[in-house]
Order: C-alpha cells, then structure tokens, then sequence
C-alpha cells in the first residue's frame, strides 16, 4: 500500500506541509507552530471557514460588526465630504 501525499499550506504559520492523503479531513497540529487545521483535498478548490487562520475570524467578525453599526455607510460620507475639501 502506498501511502501517498500531498502539499499543504498550515493555515497559521504558512510551513508548507507533507500531508498523508489518508488524514484528509482530519484535525492535525503543525509540528512547527502547533497550531491546529484541517488536512483538506489539494484539489478541492470550495472555500471553508474553518480554514481561515485566527486573523480572517477577527477581521470578518470586525467587519461584519461594522456593517451592523452602519459606521461604514457613514465613513463612505465622511471620506467624501474630506475629498470635497
């Protein structure tokens, strides 16, 4: 039985990582970083958020905040007012 891998990118620290295709879809750790992912098909191409690093949920979590409070609509009239000047 071959035990066949693939490439992959650990989604915290960047490592490139040798990925055993029987782990897909697992929960594995980076044995640089130690930072926790989910070995994912190099081929499946679908966007999952749970492969997003700790930094897109601050930023999506951020940014739909804003949307929520409106601040961006009156930011966009804010900016332009300023280009007005």
């Amino acid at each position: 039985m071959t035990n066949l891998k693939y490439t992959q990118n650990c989604p915290i620290c960047g490592r490139q990582l040798r990925v055993k295709t029987c782990y897909i879809g697992m929960t594995l750790t980076c044995q640089h970083c130690h930072g926790n992912f989910i070995a994912r098909d190099s081929k499946d191409t679908s966007r999952d958020p749970s492969w997003d690093t700790p930094v897109d949920h601050v930023f999506n979590r951020l940014q739909s905040d804003l949307e929520k409070s409106g601040i961006l609509e009156k930011s966009g009239v804010l900016v332009h007012s300023a280009e007005a000047r």
